[in-house]
């Protein structure tokens, strides 16, 4: 992936949440924080094992573990700096760390998770369209136990609502490298994830994909 200094651990530490999570994501793509630690809160359960891809700042997690005790923790991230820095904020939670790609087969067990969690993933990953990003559904498909959870949101660049402030900003992030989105479809997202799950939630807020699916029995 490009711009790998976006990704450092100071960074994520000191400008992710500031930017990012009060920052673009409310403002440019209208969808508050809190309906990202909602949709959360409903798909993990205590005692169970979580793995979260690209956590960012552990920004949502920090909100959502603490009413969910007992949870053993995953991180995976390519970047090490968010790495860093999301098992410095979950740190009272023991975080196991993966530094590998969302896209590359992942290296936990087969069914060894009980939820896996991907949020504002998806329009980060290299690929024209969402059919060349699926590895990361494949990939969770495997490590889901049966009847887990796989939870997750992404900007999309069509078949959602936009403003001005969004499309010049889909437009920039793009030519940056820094999303890779531009063929993103809400219909495409919806057929690869009925391909693979029981889709038990499909919603859109803003510019954002939210959805909460559970693997086959």
């Amino acid at each position: 992936m490009e711009n790998q200094a976006l990704w450092s651990r100071h960074n994520m530490v000191r400008r992710y949440d500031l930017l990012v999570t009060h920052g673009t994501i409310p403002w440019v793509w209208r969808c508050p924080p809190k309906a990202l630690i909602d949709l959360y809160s409903g798909a993990l359960s205590p005692g169970t094992a979580h793995l979260e891809v690209a956590p960012g700042s552990g920004y949502t997690l920090a909100h959502v573990l603490p009413h969910v005790p007992d949870v053993q923790l995953h991180l995976l991230d390519l970047h090490t700096g968010a790495l860093e820095a999301s098992a410095q904020r979950l740190a009272s939670h023991a975080p196991a760390l993966h530094r590998q790609d969302a896209l590359a087969p992942w290296t936990l067990d087969e069914e060894s998770v009980d939820s896996v969690g991907a949020s504002m993933l998806v329009h980060c990953l290299p690929g024209a369209r969402i059919a060349d990003k699926t590895a990361l559904f494949d990939n969770a498909v495997r490590v889901l136990r049966p009847g887990g959870v796989f939870v997750g949101a992404t900007v999309l660049a069509h078949e959602v609502p936009q403003t001005r402030t969004s499309l010049f900003a889909l437009r920039r992030l793009n030519r940056r490298s820094v999303f890779a989105n531009s063929g993103d479809r809400l219909t495409d997202l919806a057929a690869e994830l009925h391909t693979r799950f029981d889709v038990e939630r499909l919603s859109v807020t803003g510019s954002v994909a939210q959805w909460r699916a559970r693997r086959r029995a």
